[in-house]
Formats: structure tokens, C-alpha cells, sequence
């Protein structure tokens, strides 16, 4: 008989007579000869007792419970305390399959090996505890478990331990201690097994018992087939409300609780089953997870915890132990069902990484799920910052996952100074740190272990010693993240710094930068050619806005992309993932979708079918409101400056650092890569009190020639800065309109007004030039001579999409018509009715309406036909997509140009 482990639960009824046993071997032999017991208990004082019921009763995990009962279906059988080398065939024991585990118990004192060959490999380490599964000639499994190496598992040296390596289709997972330690492939087939071989090495490894291939009905394992056909009925019932469905009721399915539940489900079990892994459907928490709308959208919209490449854009995955770790979270804490703030703290915690402590002298892993309670304790006592109840689960990762170890975080609550106990001067305990190059004894900071004197490299000990931008960033980071403010580590060239999350402005600020943002990298990638690195600039605020309150469309907008596996042809695949666009115009992974199925399309059909989906993004941005669509379109582009300015990229790269001139006149140009027409206004904020005397703006149009349109007689309005001080002061021009490509600054200042330098003579921290997203209407894009035909109509292919602005008619020697009618349709919608403003000499005005096809109803009309002559502007795909992607950020600040800049450079 064999016992299985089921840590955190607890057995129904105790015996009667309750006897207390100091073993698990003497409470099983007094239960084995008893008719009232099922099962034992180990106690909290590790002690064990007997219950008569076999029904699993869960424990909250603090109470350290571990209930035994029988195996009932176990196969094969138990080997206990064999030799330090000896050999089983499998002619006499079941070949493992999958769905078996083999099992081990043991305890050592120095590093281990465990390894599953198919062939003994000449020559063992001393130290090494090996176990082969032979056959041929190379490893099918090999897991290194050397205490103190980056990926050992965390098994204290001395204790014993539980190896347990469950067997699938082409994959196998190994457990150490029941947490899970991931899952490997096969390198050979693991049918091609003949014997296995155990090996440890005396003195040094001592192991109990082995169990030789066994089924544990408890383990959430389904063969890869079974999973299959549930997927694929599934997915027969979801295309059914998707394929050749009109648009609207698409999204009307995506955005039902139903069809919400539907998609993502499938999305999810097909990640994954891709990956080959396993999910048990019957399991009470997991089916909970899959009939959650809310824990589903939070897993598939919050950059999951793996990245997959495809067509070289990363998208974001989930993998089996994100759920696993959520269904346990689900299991243990009854808030994560009723709570949504604990529902987002606890997906964060699921897709986070597990930390490497890199300040501990051995390299161990973080426990999140310890990390987990022990920061909502700190929640409950006031200690943890109330911030983290109204951030999204992607904002979480970021605060609730930590490097270091419980017992460094209470002592960075305790060390924190009062002035710096709040969510926006948190980031200032950097302080606390001192910039020291050498220790006390003169130990170079480049001689880690021996700088710290061979002592753990704690924030106690950082705190003690000191260090330079590395361990000074890293503090940053943990005393951020000890508080529950988000933050993280961040590489510039030759340097280390870290961002930390601006609650009160929605905003990431730098903190130890010595470079722009335009130089900060962080370990995340959209694009498969940059490798891990990523601008933060790119990467942040985007996200940011994507998951800013929750946001709502761009969980629509995901579903709906998702929606498009289910089209019936790549052009209606093409429709769907544009309507995504629509719904959140800043959704990234739509994008590539929208290029990676484009590229599907043959040639031939490809221009006209990618116009008609993209031209409801041209509608929408024309029906905009002209203040909706002014932007900063200056930010983050080239700029040429006299030499006299101080970094003169900061002018226009949206941050508050600015830029300063030394010299009484100075001037910069700025390219706007563009055409515009209609400037409403421009900003300049000040650096300090450097304000100019005098200001000049010129206009540069396509021709090279500039015009003066604004001076310093041109201000509307004039702030006294963020404090009231006349300091950092804001200053609005008027703008004008006129065709502009570039525009050039000329300022002067009488004197210098630096009071900290005593140097310079104006300084701008912001330039915006706001310009609406223009539409010129002044190329003549059709003119013919159409038949009228017999329902008195003429119709205009506009080759293409185009805006109309006006529409001529002439009608040779005929009568005009009693009256006209103007109808408009892109692509394979319907004909619409459009009504001219203003008519003039047969001339009509059109509202800018975006169109691929014209028709004209001609009332009371004799002739054959009539010329046509139509004004406007006609759009290539690649135009209407600059437009969609300037228009995603209407009102830019800080980052947010650089994302754009990176879905444009990317897509466009």
C-alpha cells in the first residue's frame, strides 16, 4: 500500500481514542490495523493523528496541514532504501506512459543531480544523484539540482526532499517539494525506455524510497488528444455565431458575457495545448477560471507570463503554471472569488517571474505565493500603500513581485523615513544608500563578495556598505516595490537606473537616469529582431494606456481580434481585426494581425480589400471634432539647434528635463516629417525663469520657402508656472494656417535669468506645436464622363479611397435635373446619402466624406450622360495608416509620442 501526500487539505472525522504519533510510520501501522480510520493528519506540530473519513477537507496553507490516504490508483510499485547504484529493468516493472510519475524521496547535504538517460554515460560526478532510463544513446531527461546555482530548485541542504517527474506525450514535468519546477522536453522517445538506473554518492546523498510508475488521480493531467476534442467541438459551437456574420454582431457576440467567455476560453486552451501541456477540466478551481469572464480577461490582457514569437512580433502567452498557480490561489484564498481587487492581485502574482535573490549569498527563488498573503497582511495593517487596490493586474506585477525576501521588506518599512512614506517620494529612499565606489577597507565595488565583506548582499547590508548606480537602482526598486508603488530596474548605456509608477499623473518617471529615454532599455520585446531589449519609452506608455482604469476597449478590442480564427476568409479575417482597431486604435497586436493576414491576400485583391476595411478608421478620424484631432506634432521628432543649446533633443522629446541656450540669440529647427495646414496653437514651457524677450516662428512649406507666422505679439495666455512663482511658466501662441513641413525658432533675451547657473539666457523644457491631423482638398482626383443609366444614376470609381470635398457637374446642352442626389459607399458597404453644404455654378460642397464610389441620382434628367470632375484627396493604404496611428494619441505627453513612434515605424 502506498500513501499519497495532499499538502493543504485535511481528512474528514477523527478516531476515536485520538492518539498523538511522533512518526508518519507509527500513525500508518496503528491506522493500518484500526476498521474506524481512512487517512492521517500532520499537524501543525508536525505531529500526526488518525481520521476515519477519506474526504479531502482544504486547509488554508499557513496551517502547514498534510493529509495521507491510500493511492488507489497506483501501479508498479515501491522500492525502499536501496543502494547508492543499482539497476531496474522494465521487464519486470510497467514502462512509464503518460500520466505515470516516478517518485523519490531523499535528503543531501551538497549539490545533486538528477538525470534520466536512455544509456549510462561513462564516468559519474561525485555528488551526482542520477537516475537513467535507458535504452539508446542519449539523455531523455537531464535536471541539474546543484544548490547555489541560478535555477536550482529551492530545497534546503540537510532536508529531505521529494522529486516527482510526471510523464506526458512529449514532455515531462518535474516537482520538487510539490512546486512545480517546470516542464522539459524529451530528447528521446520516452517509449524507448528499457531500464532505469539510480545512482548517488555515499555520504553525501541518502534517498528513502522510489515509486516506480503509479497513477495520482489528483494531478491535472489530460492526454493531448483528450484535449483536443473537446477544443475542436467547442470551437465548431463558436464559429457558428462568427463566420459570415455581419461586423456588428460580431462584436455584439465578443462583448456578451457568453461570447467573452467563449473566445478567451478557447484562446486560452489552445495556448495551452500548443505548448503541449496539460489542464485538468474537471478540476473545481481551474473550470472556475474558465467560466470567469473577468479572471479570464485579466489573464489575456495582462502580457501573460512567456512570449511567443511569430512572424517576428512576440505576443504575449500563458502557460500551465500561471493557471496552476491561480487555481491554488482560488483554492487557498475564498477572496479571490468575491474580491476583484484580490482577483487582479492575484493573476499579477500568477504571471509574475519568480525573483532570483540576487542580495542573498545562495541564489534562491522568491515564493510568490508567500509573497502573495505576506503583502496582503501588510495591506490589511496599513503598512502596504492603499495604491495597490486600483491598479490593474499589469501595473501589479510590478509592485507585488520582489527580489527580496519577507524579512528585508519589514526591515525597509521600518527604516523608511516619515517625509518619504507616501506613493510619490517612496522612490526617494534611494538616499538611504550611499554612492561609495570603495568599501571602508578600499575594496573595489567591481569585487562583489569581497566589497561586502562575503557577507549576503541584503538591503541591510547595501544600506551598511553602500554601492554605485546597480545596487543604488535595485534598492530604489525594493523600496518601491515594499511600499506597493510599481517600479523596476532599467539599462542605459554604461548605466543602471529605475522607473517607478506616478499614480497621481498616470505616468512613469525616471529615477538615477544619466541618459534620455531615447536610451533606456528594459527586458521586454515586441519585435524579435531587437532580442530582449526594448525602449522603456516604446513599451510603457502604451501599456499604460491599454491597461489604464481597466480599460475596457482594449479588452473588446483583444476579444474581437481573437475572434478572427474563426472567419470564413482572410478578407473577413481582415474586417475583424480592423474593427479591434476601431474599438482601441492602440492595440499593437491588431496591428500585426492586420499586416500578417494582409500579406495573405493575393496581390491582385489586396490594395482594394485592405482600403475598404481601413477606410472606417479614415471615417472616424474625419467625423472628429477638428480640437480632437490637434496634436503635438513636433514630439520626438529631428531637430537641428544652434551649438550654443544644451542637449537640444530634450526640446521636443516630451520630458521635463528641457533644454538650455547660453548665447542671447539662438535658434533650432524642427522637421515635422509631414504636411500640415491648420495650426490651432503652440506652447512653450520655460525652463526656470529663462524666458526670451522676443520670439520669431517661421513656416516652412514644400517648396523650401519660409514665412514668419507667430512672434512674441502672438501670446494669448501666459501661467505663472506649476507653483505660482513665475517658475517652469507656461506661454500659448496663437497658430495660423499655412502649409508646414518644418518650423524654425528664432528667441532672444536682453539678459541672463539663470539664477542657478549664472550661464544661460533661455531655456525650454516643452515645445508644442498643435496642428490638426490635416486633410488637403485641393487635388483632382476623378474626372469622366459616366452614362447615365436607366434608373437616371451615375456612378464614380474613385480608384481607390478618397476624401471628397467638392463635386462639378457639367451638362453640355442639356437641362440640369429638378434635383440631384449624392450617395457614397466604401468598399462593400452600402450606398449612403451625403448632403452637399453649398452649391455654386453646378459646384458642390461635400463634408469630407471618405468613400471609394460616388453615385449621383439625377432627378428629371434627359441627358446620356454628364462630366464629372471630383476634388479631394485620395489615400494609399500606407496614408490612411500614418493618419489611424497620428491619431491614436490625440493629446500626447511624455512617453506617449514614443509609442506611437514605435507602432508606426513597426507597421506603416
Amino acid at each position: 500500500i502506498v500513501l499519497c501526500p495532499h499538502p493543504d487539505f485535511s481528512l474528514n472525522g477523527i478516531s476515536e481514542d485520538p492518539i498523538w504519533f511522533e512518526t508518519q510510520k507509527d500513525a500508518w501501522k496503528e491506522c493500518k490495523d484500526r476498521d474506524d480510520c481512512g487517512g492521517i493528519i500532520r499537524e501543525r506540530s508536525d505531529k500526526f493523528t488518525l481520521r476515519k473519513g477519506t474526504k479531502l477537507d482544504p486547509r488554508p496553507s499557513s496551517r502547514n496541514y498534510i493529509a495521507y490516504r491510500r493511492c488507489t490508483h497506483v501501479t508498479g510499485d515501491v522500492i525502499r532504501k536501496p543502494q547508492n547504484s543499482v539497476e531496474y529493468h522494465f521487464k519486470s516493472r510497467p514502462t512509464p506512459k503518460p500520466g505515470d510519475v516516478i517518485e523519490v524521496e531523499a535528503s543531501y547535504n551538497e549539490g545533486v543531480k538528477l538525470d534520466i538517460y536512455e544509456k549510462r554515460p561513462p564516468g559519474m560526478e561525485e555528488g551526482d544523484f542520477v537516475v537513467y532510463v535507458g535504452g539508446g544513446e542519449t539523455a531523455v531527461v537531464e535536471v541539474e539540482m546543484e544548490v547555489g546555482e541560478k535555477d536550482a530548485p529551492p530545497v534546503p541542504w540537510g532536508k529531505p526532499f521529494t522529486v516527482q517527474l510526471y510523464f506526458m506525450d512529449d514532455s515531462y514535468m518535474l516537482y520538487v517539494n510539490e512546486v512545480y519546477w517546470g516542464l522539459h522536453k524529451y530528447a528521446a522517445p520516452l517509449k524507448s525506455a528499457k531500464f532505469v538506473m539510480l545512482y548517488g554518492a555515499e555520504l553525501k546523498f541518502e534517498w528513502k524510497e522510489i515509486k516506480w510508475s503509479y497513477r495520482r488521480p489528483s494531478q491535472m493531467y489530460s492526454h493531448r488528444d483528450d484535449l483536443k476534442r473537446p477544443i475542436k467541438k467547442f470551437e465548431k459551437k463558436i464559429k457558428k455565431k462568427i463566420s459570415r456574420k455581419p461586423i456588428n454582431q460580431i462584436r455584439a457576440f465578443a462583448s456578451s458575457q457568453k461570447g467573452s467567455i467563449a473566445i478567451l476560453k478557447d484562446e486560452l486552451l489552445k495556448q495551452l495545448l500548443h505548448k503541449e501541456n496539460y489542464v485538468d477540466l474537471r478540476d473545481k478551481n481551474i473550470a472556475w477560471i474558465l467560466r470567469s469572464r473577468e479572471a479570464l480577461e485579466l489573464l489575456l490582457t495582462s502580457e501573460g507570463n512567456e512570449r511567443e514569437v511569430v512572424n517576428h512580433i512576440s505576443y504575449p502567452k500563458v502557460n500551465i503554471q500561471a493557471i496552476q498557480t491561480l487555481a491554488n490561489f482560488v483554492r487557498d484564498d475564498p477572496s479571490v472569488k468575491t474580491d476583484p481587487v484580490m482577483l487582479r492581485w492575484a493573476v499579477a502574482m500568477s504571471l509574475a517571474p519568480r525573483y532570483t535573490n540576487s542580495f542573498a549569498d545562495r541564489i534562491l527563488k522568491i515564493d510568490n505565493v508567500d509573497m502573495y498573503y505576506k503583502k496582503k497582511k501588510w495591506l490589511r495593517e496599513g503598512t502596504y500603500f492603499p495604491l495597490t487596490k486600483k491598479l490593474s493586474s499589469w501595473h501589479l506585477r510590478f509592485a507585488l513581485a520582489q527580489r527580496q525576501f519577507p524579512s528585508e521588506i519589514e526591515w525597509a518599512h521600518k527604516k523608511c523615513p516619515d517625509e518619504n512614506r507616501t506613493p510619490l517620494r517612496v522612490y526617494k529612499n534611494t538616499n538611504l544608500v550611499e554612492y561609495n565606489k570603495k568599501n571602508d577597507h578600499g575594496t573595489s565595488v567591481h569585487d562583489n563578495r569581497k566589497y561586502y565583506y562575503y557577507k549576503p548582499r541584503t538591503l541591510q547590508q547595501v544600506h551598511k556598505v553602500g554601492g554605485v548606480c546597480g545596487a543604488c537602482s535595485t534598492f530604489g526598486e525594493a523600496m518601491c516595490r515594499s511600499f506597493g508603488v510599481p517600479s523596476f530596474t532599467v539599462g542605459q548605456p554604461g548605466h543602471c537606473a529605475f522607473v517607478w509608477y506616478n499614480s497621481e499623473e498616470d505616468y512613469w518617471k525616471g529615477s538615477w537616469f544619466v541618459s534620455g529615454w531615447d536610451e533606456t532599455y528594459m527586458k521586454v520585446s515586441w519585435y524579435e529582431d531587437r532580442g530582449e531589449k526594448m525602449l522603456a519609452a516604446e513599451y510603457l506608455p502604451l501599456m499604460n494606456e491599454l491597461q489604464g482604469k481597466y480599460n475596457k476597449e482594449y479588452r473588446l478590442s483583444e476579444k474581437v481580434r481573437l475572434a478572427k480564427k474563426f472567419a470564413e476568409s482572410d478578407e473577413a479575417a481582415l474586417g475583424i481585426v480592423n474593427e479591434a482597431l476601431l474599438i482601441e486604435p492602440r492595440n499593437v497586436y491588431a496591428w500585426a494581425n492586420l499586416r500578417d493576414i494582409s500579406c495573405k491576400i493575393p496581390q491582385s485583391k489586396r490594395k482594394r480589400a485592405v482600403q475598404n476595411v481601413l477606410s472606417p478608421n479614415l471615417q472616424r478620424i474625419l467625423k472628429s471634432k477638428p480640437a480632437q484631432r490637434a496634436m503635438d506634432v513636433a514630439m520626438g521628432k529631428p531637430i537641428d539647434a544652434d551649438s550654443d543649446w544644451y542637449k537640444p533633443e530634450r526640446i521636443n522629446d516630451g520630458d521635463d528635463d528641457g533644454s538650455r541656450s547660453d548665447d542671447d540669440r539662438s535658434s533650432f529647427k524642427i522637421d515635422l516629417e509631414d504636411v500640415y495646414y491648420k495650426f490651432t496653437e503652440v506652447k512653450f514651457q520655460w525652463w526656470y525663469r529663462c524666458t526670451p524677450d522676443t520670439i520669431k516662428i517661421y513656416a516652412r512649406d514644400r517648396e523650401g520657402h519660409y514665412t514668419k507666422v507667430a512672434t512674441e505679439d502672438d501670446v494669448i495666455k501666459k501661467d505663472n508656472g506649476p507653483d505660482g512663482d513665475g517658475k517652469d511658466a507656461w506661454w500659448t501662441l496663437r497658430g495660423w494656417n499655412q502649409e508646414t513641413t518644418k518650423i524654425k525658432v528664432e528667441v532672444y533675451a536682453k539678459e541672463k535669468k539663470d539664477k542657478y547657473y549664472n550661464k544661460f539666457y533661455v531655456g525650454i523644457r516643452k515645445f508644442q506645436p498643435y496642428a490638426v491631423i490635416g486633410i488637403s482638398a485641393k487635388e483632382e482626383i476623378s474626372k469622366s464622363s459616366p452614362s447615365v443609366n436607366r434608373n437616371k444614376e451615375v456612378e464614380v470609381d474613385l480608384d481607390g479611397i478618397a476624401v471628397i470635398s467638392k463635386v462639378g457637374l457639367d451638362w453640355g446642352s442639356k437641362r440640369k435635373p429638378k434635383s440631384l442626389t449624392f450617395l457614397t459607399k466604401s468598399g462593400s458597404e452600402a450606398y449612403k446619402e451625403v448632403k452637399f453644404t453649398s452649391s455654386k455654378d453646378d459646384e458642390y460642397m461635400l463634408d469630407g466624406e471618405a468613400a471609394s464610389e460616388l453615385k449621383i441620382v439625377l432627378t428629371g434628367y434627359t441627358g446620356s450622360s454628364v462630366r464629372v470632375t471630383v476634388t479631394g484627396k485620395r489615400f494609399s493604404t500606407q496614408e490612411i495608416m500614418k493618419l489611424v496611428v497620428k491619431s491614436m494619441i490625440p493629446n500626447p505627453r511624455g512617453l506617449l509620442p514614443y509609442a506611437k513612434t514605435a507602432i508606426y515605424q513597426e507597421f506603416v
